[in-house]
């Protein structure tokens, strides 16, 4: 997407994928703004260092990254898009969603699809990448209970890390963050 650090930026979902999307631009220094129901995730966002949306509900962004993958984040999207913006979808769904077509004309949107990964190659790749960059073991799983889970060696302050479920908490965030900006920088290039 090639968001600036002028631009005004929001992420839609803060699951796994947004929970990269957020650290990937906060290592870019940019500070997204964070839309997320679920408040464990949302709260999770926000200690990252994402901004509330709550606090400004009418502010539009010139660049959404939609990674909810459900009908209702792909329309609030759009909605909280501003003119000349671009959104990038990221999330997937099988299920057909009606699109609104009059808002995206006439705030003439950019809508453009990006594969945050291919699972399993590509997330399996930037692991190895990962563990080559950083000289750290780690082992990814998905595990249907609690999402994405990423263990990590005990030095490092935890057994494990979990994206999709507060359940338990890294000592240093900011070194989680670089790992993160790291597998996300392999990926998104």
């Amino acid at each position: 997407m090639a968001v600036t650090e002028d631009e005004s930026v929001l992420v839609n979902g803060a699951g796994s994928q947004g929970q990269c999307v957020i650290a990937s631009l906060i290592d870019r220094g940019i500070k997204p703004a964070v839309v997320e129901p679920n408040r464990a995730k949302f709260e999770r966002a926000l200690e990252q260092g994402a901004r509330d949306t709550t606090l400004v509900p009418t502010e539009r962004f010139q660049v959404v990254f939609e990674t909810s993958g459900v009908g209702p984040g792909l329309i609030s999207a759009i909605d909280n898009a501003d003119a000349l913006g671009r959104i990038c979808l990221i999330g997937q769904s099988a299920i057909v969603v009606p699109l609104p077509t009059r808002p995206i004309v006439q705030k003439e949107l950019c809508i453009q699809g990006s594969v945050i990964y291919n699972h399993p190659a590509d997330f399996a790749s930037a692991v190895h990448e990962l563990n080559e960059a950083v000289g750290v073991w780690t082992r990814t799983r998905w595990s249907s209970e609690v999402g994405l889970v990423t263990f990590l060696p005990l030095s490092m302050g935890a057994s494990f890390v979990n994206f999709d479920a507060a359940t338990h908490e890294l000592d240093d965030l900011k070194l989680l963050r670089a790992y993160v900006a790291r597998v996300t920088s392999i990926c998104f290039h």
